[in-house]
């Protein structure tokens, strides 16, 4: 018997993939593992394997390589090699990039200080980054993050006549005001004479 080999025993679904379906088959496309996709999404395994047969279904393959085959034939994933990043990922990043710090990234994106820092973990390490710096200069040379996207400064807020209002200082518990500094102060030691005094 000659011929091409079927690529998969039943037909696309007509339905398209949802985005959190498409970021799990992105990772797989990586080389992500099921155990890596659940940390990822912080489901199980079991719902991992759900998730990953709804993918298959709809994709009308049998397997990963052959959903990925399929996906990148109709264009789904055509740019999983030039941006392996989330988009709540590459936000963290570029904030980052812009000069804010963990904290002022959480709260600009409505998220918690440990969501930030678990996102830009991630984004390094898909990036294969060491530091932050290597992460945005990765970002850029691919093409992830460009100057304009940096240009917006980062801080203050922006006032009715569209000028950028400088932001407002917070303080920091744990540092002195700038200007002063710290000292602690120690009881002197008195003579028995003085305290009798």
């Amino acid at each position: 018997m000659t011929g091409p080999v079927p690529l998969s025993r039943r037909g696309p679904s007509k339905r398209p993939l949802s985005a959190h379906q498409l970021d799990a088959l992105r990772l797989v496309a990586l080389g992500k593992t099921h155990s890596y996709l659940a940390r990822e999404f912080g489901i199980d395994s079991k719902s991992i394997g759900k998730l990953m047969n709804e993918v298959f279904r709809k994709l009308g393959a049998t397997n990963a390589p052959n959903a990925v085959l399929l996906a990148c034939r109709v264009g789904l994933l055509a740019d999983v090699l030039d941006n392996p990043l989330t988009a709540r990922q590459l936000e963290a990043l570029l904030w980052t990039a812009r000069g804010c710090t963990a904290r002022e990234a959480a709260d600009r994106m409505g998220v918690s200080l440990d969501t930030v820092r678990w996102l830009l973990r991630t984004a390094h390490h898909r990036l294969g980054a060491r530091t932050a710096t290597h992460a945005v200069a990765l970002a850029m040379a691919r093409g992830l993050i460009t100057a304009t996207d940096i240009a917006e400064p980062p801080h203050g807020r922006e006032s009715a006549a569209g000028d950028r209002e400088a932001p407002e200082p917070r303080p920091n518990p744990q540092r002195p005001p700038s200007g002063h500094t710290a000292t602690r102060t120690t009881p002197a030691a008195t003579t028995p004479k003085e305290a009798a005094a």
